[in-house]
């Protein structure tokens, strides 16, 4: 478990996640890799989900 603290707006739910899902898929354990961020607000969690889907190139819910 890793607890990370930072500024708004710093990317510690856009972007660590997707620098820590890459390392995974690099070293071949991608489609075991757990990745977990909690928000506080459900219309939050729906925005940042979109956000990333949208960085990723990816369908929302189909990865």
């Amino acid at each position: 478990v890793i607890v990370v603290s930072g500024e708004t707006g710093c990317g510690k739910t856009t972007q660590l996640p997707q620098y820590i899902l890459e390392s995974e898929i690099d070293a071949a354990r991608g489609a075991t890799c757990n990745i977990i961020c909690t928000q506080p607000r459900r219309i939050s969690a729906m925005a940042v989900s979109e956000r990333v889907a949208a960085e990723r190139g990816e369908k929302l819910g189909e990865s």
